[in-house]
């Protein structure tokens, strides 16, 4: 009973969904203008009252509810979307901000070693002593710094 239930409602839904295309385009759109212009023509005087019965009733009883129908499934899929959309963003903004955070720290580790060597050169201190340092500090940097780039899509 459940499949059948929702055979029906995907069904429906489907319907109701090309019903609002179909109903939405210029192509009925001219339709409904020659149907409304039929009556003034003298040829068509016995089915005037029809003519205009249908066009008065019959389509917008029919056409409403179900364009109704067509625009709140649009609609749900629309926010879908952009319930998606927004979700991915959000992730992409935490991780580009993340990022700028490690390369700010990275980039105040560069500078106080480039202060600390530049104030070991103006000096008479023994550099050899340290270079080691430094340069382990420098490829720890480097290799943060690689691995970020391979990170970036």
């Amino acid at each position: 009973m459940n499949k059948l239930i929702r055979f029906f409602r995907e069904y429906n839904e489907k319907f109701a969904i090309k019903a609002t295309i179909w109903f939405g385009s210029m192509g009925m759109f001219w339709l409904f203008v020659i149907w409304s212009i039929l009556p003034v023509f003298p040829v068509l005087t016995p089915w005037k009252d029809t003519i205009l019965y249908v066009s008065a009733g019959v389509v917008q009883l029919a056409a409403l509810p179900l364009l109704m129908v067509g625009q709140n499934l649009t609609g749900r899929a629309a926010e879908i979307r952009a319930e998606a959309d927004h979700k991915m963003i959000t992730e992409e903004f935490a991780t580009m901000k993340s990022m700028m955070e490690e390369l700010r720290a990275m980039h105040e580790d560069s500078h106080q070693l480039v202060q600390k060597v530049a104030i070991l050169l103006d000096s008479d201190y023994d550099i050899h002593g340290h270079i080691d340092d430094i340069v382990s500090r420098l490829d720890r940097i480097e290799n943060e710094l690689e691995s970020k780039e391979n990170v970036v899509p």
